[in-house]
């Protein structure tokens, strides 16, 4: 269980890496370098991965050169609900193709499973059900009004999720109280002060704009992984 979770972690950094940091880039070139990666790291932690799954190169290649042309969101409005939901569709896709990989290579399905689960809610709570208000009041202050009302949103389907997978009381609230309650509004914030030293990073058009995205997203799904292996070990 320790080198899944070592090697979900290590992706979750190349996604911040390649998948934010060189966005809209290179095309295939920059899919084929993420796909050499993905292997790469599941070859350094040790979970299988031989000369007989080169599969995985040709999986993750095809997957992620598709989500990128069929999931992109340059031709809607940056300022558009539609954006934010398009490119937030992008992010979970991308990171669920690692989970994918990692438990194929593993056996590990039922934490895939789960991992599938709290990346669909991440999306529908972080995207799709975060008003114009939460988006610039939770970054603003820290368990301020809409800060804690963004946490409730995601604190009810964080509940839900894990109550589907029949984890026990007190952990089916107290693990997403601690995770989406307490860590999910300090890295909101954090992302909000990183916005505020840098100008025109309040969208991801450049730089430190992607960085500030990309390491508020990849903070999140770590949180996920964290609840995720807690879970495995609770049912």
């Amino acid at each position: 269980m320790i080198s899944v979770i070592s090697g979900l972690f290590l992706l979750l950094l190349e996604q911040i890496i390649f998948g934010w940091l060189l966005r809209n880039r290179w095309s295939w070139g920059r899919t084929l370098l993420r796909a050499l990666t993905t292997v790469g790291i599941l070859t350094l932690v040790g979970i299988g991965v031989r000369i007989e799954t080169s599969w995985v190169l040709l999986f993750v290649f095809v997957m992620r050169l598709a989500i990128d042309r069929l999931v992109t969101e340059e031709a809607t409005d940056r300022f558009s609900k539609s954006y934010w939901m398009v490119m937030g569709a992008n992010e979970m896709l991308h990171v669920l193709v690692s989970v994918l990989v990692l438990s194929a290579v593993t056996g590990e399905y039922r934490l895939v499973l789960i991992l599938i689960a709290l990346e669909v809610k991440h999306w529908l709570a972080d995207w799709c059900l975060t008003t114009a208000e939460m988006a610039k009041g939770k970054a603003t202050k820290l368990y301020g009004f809409w800060s804690c009302a963004h946490a409730l949103v995601h604190l009810v389907l964080s509940i839900s999720t894990l109550g589907l997978f029949g984890v026990p009381f007190p952990w089916v609230v107290g693990l997403p109280l601690i995770g989406d309650g307490l860590v999910h509004p300090l890295v909101d914030r954090i992302k909000g002060i990183v916005a505020g030293l840098v100008p025109d990073t309040k969208l991801p058009t450049n730089f430190f704009g992607r960085l500030a995205f990309g390491t508020d997203q990849m903070l999140h799904h770590m949180t996920y992984a964290v609840m995720a292996a807690i879970v495995m070990a609770l049912v």
